[in-house]
């Protein structure tokens, strides 16, 4: 009876080691930005010379009612409570080299790093941009298999750094949309290996999809191409020239040390804040070129070509700035990561906003940046006030002159709906307010960004989350109210 019984468990223990990762996955559940105990981890030393902020006498911000949203004022009524409850940790604001706010809650100190999750991926980038700069990678259309030659056997071939870089790969691969198999990706005990068996579902550079795999990907290319290890490269080329005043780490995967370098990366804010520094001062650094130029533009500027997506480029978000402008203007961008945690860069006001903290969904860390921001600089500055829309404007018959299609917007009994379009694709598709010039139906993956001038629509753009097309207002509509 004992043999049976030791019998059983050992098969019990080898079947479990045979789907660790699907029992990690189980067992930790959602990741946590406290996720850095639970791996295996490079260290990332803080700078013999940090830098620091300057950091005047009176902190002060613009009174919460003016940038944070309508819906929590009644339950929040003062910055501190908004941020205690919003679960956040750390909550940084810094303008001109000036810190205008700092503080930590929840359990957290400034000392002390945290998972930023995909803002990783913004430091990937950053690195690739470096390598490309000192000839380790000669640019951004060297192939995958030139690093990876295990992607030569099919159609993955023909992946470049750029597709990786904009995540237009065509690897069948999701964030948002395979939730468990992005926390198989999580807890992989071999990464690589695990995206060696995901299959091409689109020509590469042909179709946008928000992936981790791909900055994954980019982070074993680099690691290839400059000989180093990724931890030993971000402590050379920015952890130390930016004069980071704390270590940072990379963690690992389980069995084959490989770095997490889309979302396993833990650092303290102010040194979080020193990378939008960087950003937002084009790649300089106290008068040292640190990355190009070029590479900041590409990273910091709306583009609707190149097979990508207007949103999104080499690891930065680009603001929804028709909230405030119309969608080629000059813009705020930032890194995300789950969970709320952002670095936030606005050129216009010379602002640099850093949250990190614990998820909470109803809360748009983005539109309260920007809103923010936009305030400091009305200050000081212009008014960068919301221009006011003729709401009954946006109401027309648009046309795509390039692909021959032709949409209507109506509003019927206060309700927006989209009709038309080639083999009547839309018919009566409801679409709710999103900001001043801007419609969404989030579920069917259909936005409208208006173009305005003179607080009139004089076209719009469709965007569904991949692609954009332009449409010209060819026709009114009698507004239906």
């Amino acid at each position: 009876m004992r043999f049976l019984t030791i019998l059983f468990f050992t098969l019990l223990i080898s079947s479990f080691a045979a789907c660790v990762t699907p029992m990690r996955t189980l067992i930790y559940n959602r990741p946590t930005i406290d996720d850095l105990s639970l791996f295996k981890r490079d260290t990332v030393y803080k700078s013999t010379e940090p830098f620091q902020f300057d950091k005047p006498q009176i902190s002060q911000l613009p009174p919460i009612s003016d940038w944070v949203e309508n819906t929590f004022l009644s339950e929040y009524y003062s910055l501190e409570e908004f941020l205690i409850k919003s679960k956040t940790t750390s909550f940084l604001v810094i303008r001109n080299d000036s810190i205008l706010y700092e503080n930590y809650f929840n359990g957290y100190f400034d000392k002390d790093p945290a998972i930023v999750f995909s803002v990783s991926k913004a430091i990937t980038t950053a690195l690739v941009g470096i390598a490309i700069k000192e000839g380790h990678i000669k640019n951004v259309n060297q192939k995958l298999i030139e690093f990876l030659p295990a992607y030569v056997v099919d159609e993955r071939r023909d992946i470049t750094l750029e597709h990786l870089l904009q995540m237009t790969s065509g690897l069948h691969f999701e964030d948002e949309r395979m939730i468990w198999k992005l926390g198989k990706a999580y807890y992989s005990t071999d990464i690589e290996k695990f995206i060696e068996h995901v299959p091409l579902k689109h020509p590469p550079g042909t179709h946008f999809a928000y992936k981790s795999i791909d900055t994954q990907l980019l982070g074993l290319c680099l690691e290839k191409a400059t000989g180093k290890s990724f931890s030993e490269y971000l402590a050379e080329k920015i952890w130390d020239p930016l004069g980071m005043e704390f270590d940072a780490y990379v963690t690992k995967d389980f069995r084959k040390d490989a770095p997490r370098v889309y979302g396993g990366m833990a650092a303290c804010t102010r040194d979080l804040a020193k990378l939008g520094r960087l950003y937002l001062n084009n790649g300089e650094w106290n008068g040292e070129e640190i990355i190009p130029t070029e590479w900041i533009t590409k990273s910091s500027t709306v583009t609707d070509d190149g097979g990508g997506w207007w949103g999104y480029s080499t690891g930065w978000w680009f603001n929804d700035e028709y909230f405030t402008d119309n969608l080629h203007s000059d813009i705020q961008f930032f890194a995300a990561g789950y969970g709320g945690q952002i670095i936030f860069v606005d050129p216009a006001s010379n602002v640099i906003i850093v949250r990190q903290g614990y998820g909470r969904e109803d809360v748009k860390w983005y539109a309260l940046c920007s809103k923010l921001c936009n305030l400091l600089n009305a200050c000081e500055t212009r008014d960068l006030r919301p221009e006011q829309v003729d709401e009954s404007t946006l109401t027309g018959v648009y046309e795509c002159k390039e692909e021959d299609l032709r949409f209507r917007v109506v509003q019927k009994e206060g309700e927006w709906y989209l009709n038309g379009g080639a083999f009547a694709w839309f018919k009566g598709e409801k679409m709710k307010k999103e900001g001043p010039r801007a419609l969404v139906n989030h579920k069917k993956r259909n936005r409208l960004i208006f173009e305005v001038e003179k607080g009139k629509a004089v076209g719009m753009y469709w965007d569904n989350f991949r692609k954009i097309k332009y449409f010209e207002k060819i026709k009114e509509l009698p507004d239906k109210k």
